[in-house]
């Protein structure tokens, strides 16, 4: 937040934090009056599958 009273944020999405021993993620949906929640649940399980399948990629460019 500056002097000005304007304050600047952000959410980090799809991001993961990692250290030594560990990686850590969150996934989740926004809020809306018209929101189905199954939907919105299944539609964080599939952002976090992203995710998932990124980790479990072959990147040794072996075929």
């Amino acid at each position: 937040m500056g002097f000005s009273g304007y304050m600047d944020s952000n959410i980090a999405i799809r991001t993961v934090m990692m250290d030594d021993s560990q990686a850590v993620f969150h996934a989740g949906s926004g809020i809306t009056a018209m929101l189905e929640p199954a939907a919105e649940y299944d539609e964080t399980l599939v952002k976090a599958q992203r995710i998932f399948d990124a980790f479990r990629a072959d990147t040794s460019g072996a075929s």
